[in-house]
């Protein structure tokens, strides 16, 4: 008897759920239950997002032209220099040594020049009186010639001595702040091909730029003069705002994924944005402040002819509350439109959109604040259903916990 009575209630349960639905499904519990939203002003952002890098945004790398041993260094880290001012100096005395010997070299070529001077002269004489023929003219000419040369040798020579002693003194070549000091007192330094980096200076961190990589799929909506905002990890309370300055030509391919280097400038007045700094950047590619907005739902939905079981088709005019088959057809061909709710009913609304964020739309033309657009739709039957399903009235209510009274003695084992 048990056994069956539980069988007979679910049964029952499912019965009475199927007859409720057909009930609701029919007649006017059938109506369309229409999702709407209000169009309000609002503001549409369209985005751009990547990640990226803080830098300066100027910064030279300072090395030296001659080799030597670093017997002074003036400034460190973040100090603040100046153009031409002393920040280090390499030991002297093999370079003062090699300008006394191309000095003395410079002395020597002098002499020589003079002498050969007064010999072709001499000889130049002697060929006018008859006592030296024209060959000893030439030869006095070309030794002459040898001598100037040597001379102007030697002259270069002791100008490059005089450079290379000039820069064992290490300069600033700009006005800025020292961001990295690579080298010690002591250390020795060697100029090659690739000149060793001793500081690394950045011009003016009041003014800072982000470098960022946008996907090839999104870099033909970024151009030079957009918005940007981003915030860095170190201060994620704090919005910061530049403008994107550059798109480089030059594409970078990693495991096939092509990307496009971003530079964005920012203003860094109170110094928190420092080089290093991962920035998340939103690049505003498009804008709508203030305007009429629907949410894009309105923009997706298509309305379709509902099923009104036992009752006749709407005729192909359609009907005072209601549009034909063909009238939504035909509307919805004619391009885009969003679906207005008046007095109850749905109304088509040619509109004109604009920019559009994935959530919002900017609504240009054709729909004014306070209109009613529908975004969705469902009937009372499937309503009620779902409603019937969570929670069915011929369902059997769960056994409740009742107390175990003294007197029945212990659980059974």
């Amino acid at each position: 008897m048990r056994r069956s009575l539980k069988i007979a209630i679910p049964l029952c349960a499912a019965a009475a759920a199927a007859v409720l639905a057909l009930r609701l499904g029919s007649g006017s519990d059938g109506e369309p239950v229409w999702k709407t939203a209000v169009v309000a002003r609002g503001d549409v952002e369209k985005l751009v997002t990547a990640t990226g890098t803080v830098e300066p945004l100027e910064q030279v790398e300072v090395s030296t032209e001659v080799s030597g041993t670093i017997s002074k260094i003036y400034v460190d880290f973040n100090d603040k220099v100046k153009k031409g001012q002393l920040i280090a100096q390499l030991d002297q005395s093999k370079l003062k040594a090699a300008l006394a010997q191309q000095q003395a070299a410079v002395d020597a070529a002098k002499n020589e020049y003079s002498y050969q001077k007064k010999q072709r002269e001499r000889t130049a004489l002697l060929v006018q009186k008859g006592a030296a023929g024209q060959q000893e003219l030439e030869d006095a000419e070309y030794r002459l010639e040898n001598a100037r040369t040597s001379l102007a040798r030697a002259q270069t020579q002791l100008d490059q001595a005089k450079v290379d002693l000039r820069n064992t003194s290490i300069h600033s070549p700009i006005d800025g702040v020292v961001l990295d000091r690579q080298v010690e007192e002591g250390q020795t330094v060697a100029a090659s091909m690739n000149a060793p980096t001793l500081f690394v200076i950045a011009r003016n961190l009041e003014k800072m730029k982000v470098e960022t990589s946008v996907d090839e799929a999104d870099v033909g909506q970024v151009k030079a003069g957009q918005k940007v905002r981003f915030r860095v990890d170190a201060f994620p309370e704090r919005q910061f705002e530049g403008v994107l300055k550059m798109v480089r030509l030059s594409p970078t391919s990693v495991n096939n994924v092509v990307t496009y280097t971003v530079e964005i400038e920012a203003e860094n007045p109170d110094g928190l944005l420092v080089p290093g700094l991962t920035a998340n950047v939103d690049i505003i590619v498009a804008a709508a402040y203030g305007t009429p907005t629907a949410p894009v739902a309105a923009e997706r939905f298509r309305m379709a002819p509902l099923a009104r079981p036992k009752t006749p088709p709407p005729p192909p005019g359609g009907t005072k509350d209601r549009p034909s088959p063909e009238q939504i057809d035909s509307a919805q061909a004619a391009g885009t439109l969003l679906w207005t709710l008046e007095n109850g009913q749905p109304r088509p609304r040619r509109v004109v959109l604009g920019v559009s964020d994935g959530t919002l739309t900017e609504i240009v033309s054709g729909l004014a604040e306070g209109d009613t657009v529908i975004v969705g739709r469902e009937t009372a039957a499937q309503t009620a259903v779902s409603g019937s399903t969570a929670k069915s009235p011929f369902m059997p209510s769960p056994p409740k916990n009742k107390k175990r009274s003294a007197k029945s003695g212990p659980p059974p084992q």
